[in-house]
């Protein structure tokens, strides 16, 4: 069978190529292609020049790379080499994404890039710990802590800062084609779920990771409560974008049809 014959000589060393390559190749690359569309759009500023990225790419491209021949190879200072290499494309893209806020249009904030901050901080969290554990600084038994910083860190809270400001904002879209009265943006979301959500998603990242780094349990149980809770609230919000779009359209009317030439 397949455990008598093993394809892969280590599946341990596969694990650590196939995280490098999933979350911080090809999702990060993802990310951070996306981040400088969509996050100029959320703040109303001049997206970034072409090409202020190359570098970004580059260091993230290489990072990723090192990393998995690292992990295969099973040698850790290659693996130390890209995840020097991946803060170097974190800092990159974190000092570029806040030049572009900082020539942003709309003055204020939304709670929505509290959580986007967070993400980006989470993300260097994540590669220090991988570059503790590479250099042998931190105990191997801490490689599920990069994850979680990665995974339900940086990349969910990205994921639900974005939305938060995004689906509204489509809907609003929405209701310029087929309602007689365009949406206001602020007008289509319920905000008390939002708080909810941040805080639960907040404190679900802290007791997961004291969790974690303690060998506690039932602190990493409560986290997952509370983060179930996180993920209720947003889908409230998000239910209530849907119900109150269809409430405007219906309030409005649909938009007329427009009238040909020939009708006059």
């Amino acid at each position: 069978g397949g455990y008598a014959h093993p394809v892969l000589p280590d599946h341990a060393a596969a694990a650590g190529a196939h995280a490098a390559a999933a979350l911080f190749g090809g999702i990060g690359l993802l990310v951070i292609g996306f981040s400088g569309l969509l996050l100029p759009m959320l703040a109303v500023a001049e997206p970034p020049a072409p090409g202020a990225a190359r570098w970004v790419i580059v260091a993230a491209v290489l990072g990723g790379v090192l990393g998995i021949v690292g992990s295969l190879t099973m040698v850790p200072e290659v693996v130390a080499v890209g995840i020097v290499a991946g803060l170097v494309a974190a800092g990159l893209h974190v000092r570029g994404m806040e030049r572009t806020f900082a020539k942003r249009m709309r003055r204020r904030m939304g709670p929505e890039f509290r959580l986007i901050r967070l993400s980006w901080a989470l993300l260097i969290l994540a590669l220090l710990t991988a570059l503790g554990i590479a250099a042998g600084v931190l105990p191997g038994r801490l490689e599920g802590l990069v994850v979680v910083l990665a995974l339900h860190g940086w990349l969910l809270s990205l994921l639900t800062g974005i939305l938060q400001r995004i689906l509204p904002f489509l809907a609003s879209m929405h209701t310029v084609r087929a309602c007689a009265k365009a949406a206001v943006v602020t007008r289509l979301g319920w905000a008390p779920p939002l708080r909810v959500h941040a805080v639960g998603h907040a404190l679900a990242l802290v007791l997961v990771v004291l969790g974690i780094m303690f060998e506690v349990p039932v602190l990493v149980q409560a986290g997952a409560g509370l983060g179930a809770v996180g993920a209720v609230a947003f889908a409230v919000f998000a239910v209530s974008v849907v119900g109150l779009t269809l409430r405007h359209a219906r309030a409005v009317g649909p938009k007329s049809a427009p009238v040909s030439a020939g009708e006059h």
